[in-house]
């Protein structure tokens, strides 16, 4: 038994040695809030977005209202220019909608990626990690 577990061993160290395995950690930086401005993830940092919060939304109808003119429903954000949406999955409602996938937090961006919401009001909230090699 020890002999297998020595062979085991001896195996793991050459692969290591051999891939040259190197393993990284993050380290807390900072909460952001990001709006309507973009901002892009700085070099060396990742970004975890962790919620989208919006803003006077009221309901009525079944109807969702904002002051953000032009997205009166469900308000988008946007990631290197293009635009998501946070999807629940939906399993049931309107005849035409019966299942939908859900988009949902938390969301890893790596350096270099811009993100902003469409609407001034709303936000995401994220932190932020250095990265140490």
């Amino acid at each position: 038994m020890k002999k297998y577990l020595l062979y085991g061993l001896t195996i793991i160290a050459l692969f290591l040695t051999i891939t040259d395995v190197k393993a990284q950690s993050l380290q807390f930086s900072q909460v952001l809030l990001v709006s309507s401005t973009q901002l892009t993830v700085p070099v060396g940092k990742v970004w975890k977005v962790e919620s989208y919060w919006k803003a006077n939304t009221f309901l009525t109808s079944n109807t969702n209202y904002t002051t953000c003119t032009g997205n009166d429903y469900h308000s988008p954000f946007m990631v290197n220019g293009n635009i998501y949406y946070v999807l629940k999955g939906v399993t049931t409602g309107y005849s035409a909608l019966y299942t939908c996938v859900g988009n949902e937090f938390p969301l890893w961006l790596p350096a270099g990626t811009t993100v902003k919401t469409i609407c001034s009001c709303d936000f995401l909230s994220v932190i932020e990690f250095t990265i140490i090699p």
